[in-house]
């Protein structure tokens, strides 16, 4: 799988934990993510792939692990992992777990519209704006709040099914790409993208982020609002923007003075 390229480490970093009666296997190499039994091997090019499935081939033999030839996919171009679509040209949701979002009815009590926001959050990444799209559901799930469902909380539901329907496949992050952070604030929450902006000038998402406004923050001046955005964003994007040149986007001009 086409990913930034990083040195493989030493094989030997690989070890098996005992963690509540269960077997835990962790592999410290560059390129290989692992979730218990499920192992991702990634690599910019076809020898630094195989460099480091050789690697974690090895890694298995010393801790004493057979794998099951039926089970592993070799050279893939494309595969799912952890519910999510992951080719060279970027990640998306796997159209299953859509198809299952949108088809899923109206919740008819709080647990479950509670299950149908886990659905969604877990794809979060890939809805921009999603803290004001979902602000009318959330909304029914405060302690005091009574269930009504009504023409806003259709609405939401509706809004959050065709974002996720349309969501484009977002862009793998590469340190030698420039890098930009745009923010944008509304009266009920903040929201951020993370992109790279090509040689062309268009601009590749490599995910969204959003938060609802705590109720304090929402009496703010627009002023602040649009820089609790940019504070906001930074902090989420801290591991891609630490120690390199980004660039801001806002779209309220007030705010520039004061950057």
């Amino acid at each position: 799988m086409p990913r930034r390229k990083s040195a493989v480490k030493d094989h030997r970093s690989c070890r098996v934990v005992r963690r509540d009666r269960d077997d835990v296997l962790t592999i410290y190499i560059e390129g290989v993510q692992v979730l218990l039994d499920d192992i991702l091997i990634s690599g910019s090019s076809q020898a630094e792939h195989w460099t480091r499935v050789y690697a974690v081939l090895q890694c298995l033999k010393e801790a004493g692990l057979r794998l099951k030839s039926e089970k592993c996919i070799f050279e893939a171009n494309e595969v799912v992992f952890l519910g999510h679509k992951i080719s060279p040209e970027g990640i998306s949701p796997t159209e299953d777990k859509v198809q299952a979002i949108r088809k899923a009815p109206a919740p008819q009590n709080k647990a479950e519209l509670q299950a149908f926001l886990g659905l969604v959050n877990f794809y979060n990444r890939f809805v921009p704006n999603r803290a004001d799209v979902l602000a009318p559901l959330y909304q029914l799930l405060k302690d005091n709040a009574s269930w009504k469902w009504g023409t806003e909380q259709k609405n939401a539901l509706q809004r959050i099914k065709e974002s996720l329907s349309s969501s484009i496949s977002l862009a793998h992050y590469d340190s030698n790409r420039p890098l930009a952070i745009s923010c944008d604030a509304s009266s009920i929450g903040i929201g951020a993208v993370l992109e790279h902006i090509s040689a062309d000038g268009t601009h590749e998402p490599i995910y969204f982020a959003s938060r609802v406004l705590q109720p304090s923050e929402q009496k703010y001046a627009q002023v602040d609002r649009e820089g609790l955005a940019i504070v906001f964003a930074v902090q989420k994007s801290r591991c891609f923007v630490s120690g390199r040149k980004f660039t801001i986007f806002t779209d309220y001009k007030p705010l520039l003075g004061l950057l």
